[in-house]
């Protein structure tokens, strides 16, 4: 009799556990159990659909890799034609003034005629004609008579460039040395101001850029000094 209660017992102490333990999990194993099979079979049911067409993707991926022609087609180069401010970058205007300032600014007496005639090819009325007056008709004749040479270094960081309705006016600040015969003045702080604009191009002018109108600032370290040159 003692044995049976004592199994009784046991048997009633596991039936608590299992009620315990159904109360922690929250749901019966077989209905889990059927819940994890429903999404089993779903997972499969998509994975039989998706695989069919990831292999047709793949072979369509290859064959139209391995039929491919590749062509690269470069446009050739636009003709020349007029080019309005807007659509001219600033480093062409920059490389302009850099390039007629090199001939105006920087010369010896054997080679400023040639570098004063090249550099009329750049420039539009009313600095082409008051540069002829002033520097083929004067300023050639003195420098050939005195042997006068001429330096100008550019200081590339305090370069200004703006930007207006008919034109662009670009500021350059340098330092300019002169050389009579074996005498070397002192250093000048000298800045030009030089305006462009664009005219229809030509061989020598693919841009159509012009300079119309060139300043020049002597800047002393007591006062400051205007001079204008032309323009």
């Amino acid at each position: 009799m003692a044995g049976q209660a004592a199994r009784k017992k046991s048997i009633n102490e596991d039936l608590r556990e299992i009620e315990k333990l159904d109360d922690v999990i929250g749901a019966d194993p077989m209905k889990l159990w059927e819940g994890y099979l429903e999404q089993s079979l779903m997972w499969r049911a998509l994975t039989l659909l998706a695989l069919p067409t990831t292999i047709l993707s793949i072979c369509l991926a290859v064959f139209t890799f391995l039929m491919a022609d590749t062509r690269i087609e470069i446009p050739a180069a636009p003709e020349p034609g007029f080019y309005k401010l807007e659509d001219i970058p600033d480093k062409m205007f920059i490389g302009r003034a850099k390039r007629v300032l090199s001939m105006i600014a920087s010369y010896q007496p054997d080679t400023a005629e040639n570098q004063f005639k090249d550099v009329r090819k750049f420039l539009w009325q009313p600095a082409l004609s008051k540069f002829q007056l002033e520097y083929l008709n004067k300023e050639l004749g003195i420098i050939k008579d005195t042997a006068r040479s001429q330096m100008f270094y550019v200081s590339n960081d305090k370069t200004e460039i703006h930007r207006f309705d008919e034109y662009v006016e670009v500021k350059m600040l340098g330092r300019r040395k002169k050389l009579l015969r074996e005498q070397l003045s002192k250093m000048d702080q000298v800045e030009w101001t030089i305006r462009m604009t664009t005219v229809p191009p030509n061989v020598h002018n693919f841009y159509g850029i012009v300079v119309h109108s060139l300043n020049m600032k002597v800047i002393d370290r007591t006062r400051k000094k205007k001079k204008g040159i032309f323009g």
